[in-house]
C-alpha cells in the first residue's frame, strides 16, 4: 500500500509541474509576448529596455494566469477521471486545460461588452435571448476546446515537450527579445522626429475678424458624450424635444459615423484634431506604466488583452500606475487652440480631458474652464482656493469668479448649461465649445432604467413610478440647445454632436456599452447651413474641418476628415473657397504645471464608477 501510495504521490507531483509549465509556456511565452509586443508597436515604445521591462512583465502576468487557468482544468479534469475509475495521465491533463484555458481565453475576449445590437444575425429583445447568445458562444468554446484537446492528443510530441524540453520556448524568448528590440529601434527615428515636430509649423494663418478670408461667422459646437438617435428620435416625434426639432427644421442632421473598438477618450481626441488615433496619440483613458520603465508616458491598454484588468489589480500591490490622460497626450493641437492661435477668440467649457491643464489663450475675450474643476471646487476645504491649482482648470484664473457662483447654485441645470447661457448673455466669443457628459454618464449607469425589458428583473412599472432618468438627460439637452439658439443671432452657426451611440448590454458593469460603434448624432444649423438636409454619410471626423471652415481658416491636409459641404449654402461656397494648409503642427500644450493634488486619484475613481476600470 505505501508503495502504491508513494507511486500516487509522485503522479500528483508530476502532475502539477507539468501543468504548470503547460501553462507558463503558452501563457507566458506566446499570449504575454504577443500582448507585449503590440503594446510596444502600438505607443511607438523607443527605448529598448523600456520594451524589454514591458516583455518581463507581460511575460510573468500572462505565463501567471496561463499556468492557474491550465492548472484549474487539468487538476478538474484529472479528478473527474479518478472519480469515473479512468486512466489519467499528464499529457492527457495538459491537452484539456491548455484547450480549455484558450477556449476560456477566446470566450471572455469574444464576448465581453457584448451588446444587443452587436450581432448581425440576431438581435435579442429580452434578457433570456441575450443569455441564449453568451450561452451559444460558452459552448461553442466548450466544444471548440473539446476539438483542440483531441488534436493536441495526437500530437504526442507535446507532452514530451512539456515534460523535459525547454529549447522550443527558450528559441521564442529569444526571437521575442530580437522583436522587441527591433521594434523600438525602428521606432526611435519617428518618435525622435515628432518630439522635433512639436512647434506648429509657420504656415498657420493670423489675423482676427478683418481677416481676408473671415466670413465673420460665429460657431458654437454642442458636444454631448454619448448622444444617440435612438433616444432622441422619439422625443423629436412626440413634441417632446422642441430645441432639436426647431434645429432639424432650420439645418441639417446626420448620424456621425464613429470609430470603432474606441473609447470616448479616442473619440474625442479625433472629433477635436481630425486626426485618427494613430496620429492624435490617444488610445485609452489612461496609461500605464510598469515598474522599470523610464518613460513617464507609460503605455496606453489595447482593448481586448485583458492588459488593463491585470493593471487594475497589480496597482495596489505597487507594481504598476495608472495615470489619466490630459492635454499633453494629445499629440496634435485641439480645434480651440488651432483657433486662437489664428486670432479667434475661444471659450471652452469642458472640452474633456484634454482641457487640462488648462490652455492658457491668447485672443481677448477668450476663456477655457478645464475638465475636472467642479471636482476640484468641491474639494477646495476650507483653507480656500490655492491659486496655483486652480490655474490647471481655470485660465484666465479671474474667469473663476463667475464660473464659481454656477458651481455653488445650479439652478436646476447642469453647472456647464447655465455658465454657458451666461457667456451668451454677455459678450460671445467667435468659437465656444461645451461639453457634457450627461448623456453618456445616465446612459451606462442607468439605462435599465429606460429599457427595463432587457435587464433581469426589469419592470416597466419602474419606469412609470420613478420616472427615465435617460430621458430627463435628454430634455436637459434639448433646453439647453433651445436656450441656446434664443441667444444668437442668424450669423451663428450651432453644430451639435455626439461620439457615438448607446447599446444595452448584460454581465458588465455599465448598462451600456459602445465598442462596436454605434453612430452618434450630428445637428448643425444658423448662418450658411441649408435648411432640413438629412446627411446620408458624416463621421466625427468631419467635425474638425467643418468648423474650421465655418470660422475662415484653413483646412490641414494631413488630417482625415472633409468639409461637410453638401450642407452649406453653394453660393457662401463660392465666396468663401476651401483654403488648405499642410498641417497645425504638434503643438506645445498648455504651458501649465500639472500641480493640482488628487486629480488624478479622482479621475480614477470617476471612470470606475462608469465601469471603465476595473
Amino acid at each position: 500500500m505505501s508503495g502504491v501510495g508513494a507511486a500516487e504521490g509522485g503522479d500528483r507531483r508530476g502532475l502539477w509541474s507539468v501543468l504548470a509549465l503547460a501553462g507558463l509556456v503558452p501563457g507566458g511565452v506566446l499570449l504575454g509576448g504577443g500582448v507585449s509586443l503590440a503594446h510596444v508597436a502600438s505607443n511607438q515604445v523607443a527605448s529598448v529596455p523600456d520594451a524589454l521591462v514591458v516583455l518581463g512583465w507581460c511575460v510573468a502576468v500572462y505565463g501567471t494566469a496561463g499556468a492557474m487557468l491550465v492548472l484549474g482544468f487539468g487538476l478538474a479534469t484529472a479528478a473527474l477521471e479518478r472519480a469515473a475509475r479512468g486512466t489519467v495521465t499528464p499529457a492527457r491533463a495538459v491537452f484539456v486545460g491548455l484547450a480549455a484555458a484558450i477556449a476560456t481565453l477566446g470566450f471572455l475576449t469574444w464576448s465581453y461588452g457584448l451588446t444587443y445590437d452587436e450581432l448581425p444575425a440576431f438581435v435579442p429583445r429580452t434578457p433570456a435571448g441575450m443569455i441564449a447568445v453568451l450561452a451559444a458562444r460558452a459552448l461553442a468554446a466548450a466544444a471548440g476546446a473539446a476539438a483542440l484537446a483531441a488534436l493536441l492528443a495526437r500530437a504526442r510530441a507535446l507532452g514530451g515537450a512539456v515534460r523535459g524540453s525547454v529549447r522550443a520556448p527558450a528559441l521564442a524568448v529569444v526571437a521575442l527579445v530580437a522583436a522587441h528590440a527591433g521594434v523600438a529601434l525602428l521606432g526611435a527615428g519617428p518618435r525622435a522626429a515628432a518630439e522635433a515636430a512639436r512647434e506648429p509649423p509657420g504656415t498657420v494663418p493670423a489675423g482676427g475678424a478683418g481677416a481676408p478670408h473671415d466670413p465673420g461667422l460665429d460657431v458654437i459646437l454642442l458636444g454631448f458624450d454619448g448622444a444617440d438617435w435612438r433616444v432622441l428620435a422619439p422625443l423629436m416625434r412626440r413634441g417632446a424635444a422642441p430645441g432639436f426639432t426647431a434645429l432639424a427644421r432650420a439645418g441639417a442632421t446626420a448620424a456621425l459615423t464613429t470609430l470603432p473598438d474606441a473609447n470616448s477618450a479616442v473619440i474625442w481626441a479625433s472629433i477635436y484634431t481630425g486626426l485618427r488615433p494613430r496620429a492624435h496619440g490617444v488610445h485609452d483613458f489612461y496609461t500605464v506604466r510598469l515598474p522599470g520603465m523610464s518613460a513617464e508616458s507609460g503605455l496606453f491598454p489595447i482593448h481586448r488583452t485583458f492588459f488593463k484588468e491585470a493593471a487594475g489589480y497589480l496597482e495596489p500591490l505597487g507594481l504598476a500606475r495608472r495615470d489619466v490622460l490630459d492635454r499633453r497626450a494629445l499629440a496634435a493641437p485641439p480645434l480651440w487652440e488651432v483657433a486662437d492661435r489664428a486670432g479667434r477668440s475661444i471659450g471652452v467649457i469642458g472640452g474633456f480631458y484634454f482641457t487640462y491643464p488648462a490652455y492658457r489663450p491668447t485672443a481677448a475675450r477668450s476663456f477655457v474652464v478645464g475638465h475636472g474643476l467642479r471636482k476640484h471646487h468641491r474639494s477646495r476645504g476650507p483653507a480656500g482656493d490655492d491659486v496655483g491649482a486652480l490655474a490647471t482648470f481655470v485660465q484666465p484664473v479671474g474667469v473663476y469668479t463667475d464660473v464659481r457662483r454656477r458651481l455653488d447654485d445650479l439652478g436646476g441645470r447642469p453647472w456647464r448649461y447655465a455658465f454657458a447661457l451666461d457667456v451668451l448673455a454677455r459678450r460671445p466669443p467667435r468659437l465656444l465649445h461645451v461639453y457634457s457628459r450627461e448623456p453618456d454618464k445616465v446612459s451606462h449607469l442607468l439605462w435599465h432604467r429606460h429599457q427595463p425589458e432587457l435587464f433581469l428583473g426589469g419592470d416597466a412599472a419602474d419606469v412609470d413610478a420613478d420616472g427615465d432618468p435617460v430621458v430627463d438627460a435628454y430634455r436637459r439637452m434639448d433646453a439647453f440647445v433651445a436656450d441656446v439658439r434664443a441667444r444668437v443671432g442668424p450669423d451663428t452657426v450651432v453644430v451639435v454632436c455626439s461620439d457615438h451611440g448607446q447599446s444595452a448590454t448584460l454581465f458588465h458593469d455599465a448598462s451600456t456599452q459602445h465598442r462596436h460603434g454605434p453612430p452618434g448624432i450630428l445637428a448643425i444649423g444658423g448662418g450658411p447651413i441649408r435648411a432640413g438636409r438629412r446627411l446620408d454619410r458624416a463621421h466625427v471626423l468631419d467635425v474638425f474641418p467643418t468648423v474650421l471652415y465655418l470660422l475662415g481658416l484653413p483646412i490641414p491636409r494631413d488630417g482625415a476628415g472633409q468639409v461637410l459641404t453638401e450642407v452649406i449654402d453653394p453660393g457662401f461656397l463660392a465666396a468663401h473657397p476651401i483654403r488648405w494648409v499642410d498641417s497645425y503642427g504638434r503643438g506645445t500644450g498648455p504651458n501649465v504645471a500639472h500641480s493640482a493634488p488628487g486629480w488624478n486619484a479622482r479621475e480614477i475613481d470617476r471612470l470606475h464608477a462608469l465601469g471603465y476600470v476595473p
